[in-house]
């Protein structure tokens, strides 16, 4: 939806459902900072929840999973089984797998929030409303109803996936890649939705991704993802082996590297410190990627805030790896891609929908068609 000449823009209409008073004014506050998010009304329960759902029309339900008061699980689950549009984001405990473990592949994609997070910040924190953008899938505007799924990046349940992409001629002979490393932060489950269906079955290369998200919240997102790909995702293991045909999420909480063994290179998780505030973290990746891998690597930066993944793939360019970044008008969150953008150091710059083309034209893939 676009506001008339002279109008002010249309806001993002978020509803917030939790039990407790204090939160719901904490979110209130958080969101009420800029002019791109009103909050159109707060419910207790699920019960008053689903019975004003229709009058406040929100684009973002911010739901508590944390209090059984509330039932948010249950809310979440009938708001996806209605076929309601709403972004969702939920509040959670802690970062660690008590709540994730609740929360099935059918509410991703999604946002999360730590609860007494919202509780203890002022309302200069950015964290909730960037949550809100990201899972409204645009940075303040609000989704019409003709507004198509790659604006979005939340892709529908019906329709096949995109066909591959066309593939353009290239002189440069990276053909030489062996590995795909991808890294994204806040509204990377909504762009990987988008972008991950556009790879090839036949796409020859092993991909690792790394996305920020708390333990336990990767299993449903893989889960959500392969159900759409033509390539299959799941979240790593300990000791997987690194093959093409195959697409491993680090999980939530676990930094994850590759290792070379005599037998083939292998998938390592550990629980080494944070980097960027951030475990798994993608530089972390990208090191272990330089190490193994060297020049023969493609590394891809998508949407996140903060500089996760810029010294990982200036490490990696300096050995001669292609390097792909979002291109800021496309990122819910213009942070990550920002520092391999400016430092000129990336080989392609690109919009949501047409990264895949940029991974395919850099891979073997791309001469054989």
């Amino acid at each position: 939806m676009t506001a008339a000449p002279g109008a002010p823009e249309v806001r993002l209409r978020v509803m917030i459902v939790d039990g407790e008073s204090a939160a719901r004014q904490a979110l209130t506050r958080q969101l009420g900072v800029g002019n791109a998010v009103e909050v159109v009304g707060t419910a207790i329960n699920a019960r008053t929840a689903l019975a004003k759902l229709q009058a406040y029309r929100p684009d973002v339900v911010v739901v508590d999973l944390v209090s059984g008061d509330v039932d948010g699980l249950g809310f979440a689950r009938e708001l996806r089984r209605n076929g309601a549009a709403p972004g969702l984001v939920l509040l959670v405990a802690d970062e660690t797998a008590g709540d994730a473990r609740r929360i099935d592949s059918a509410l991703q994609p999604c946002e999360v929030l730590t609860r007494p997070r919202v509780l203890a910040a002022d309302a200069n924190d950015p964290m909730p409303m960037r949550a809100v953008l990201a899972a409204a899938g645009r940075k303040g505007t609000r989704r019409g109803k003709d507004a198509p799924a790659a604006a979005t990046g939340v892709p529908s349940a019906g329709p096949a996936p995109a066909a591959p992409p066309a593939i353009a001629a290239r002189t440069w002979v990276a053909q030489k890649a062996e590995i795909v490393g991808i890294g994204t932060s806040t509204g990377g489950p909504n762009a990987l939705a988008a972008m991950l269906p556009m790879l090839p079955a036949e796409f020859p290369l092993p991909i690792l991704i790394v996305q920020h998200m708390p333990a336990g919240f990767t299993a449903s997102l893989a889960q959500s993802l392969t159900r759409i790909c033509r390539i299959p995702v799941a979240e790593a293991v300990d000791g997987d082996r690194v093959v093409a045909g195959r697409i491993l999420i680090a999980p939530g909480g676990q930094h994850m590297r590759v290792v070379e063994r005599n037998d083939g290179v292998f998938v390592e998780l550990t629980e080494d410190p944070p980097e960027h505030s951030c475990r798994p973290a993608v530089d972390y990746l990208f090191r272990s990627l330089h190490q193994v891998y060297g020049g023969r690597t493609i590394a891809v930066v998508m949407t996140g805030m903060g500089e996760d993944g810029f010294a990982g793939s200036r490490q990696l360019r300096a050995a001669g790896a292609w390097i792909i970044a979002q291109n800021e008008a496309s990122c819910t969150v213009y942070g990550m891609p920002r520092g391999p953008i400016e430092s000129g150091i990336t080989d392609a710059v690109a919009p949501l929908d047409q990264i895949a083309a940029r991974i395919c034209e850099a891979s073997p893939w791309g001469v054989l068609q």
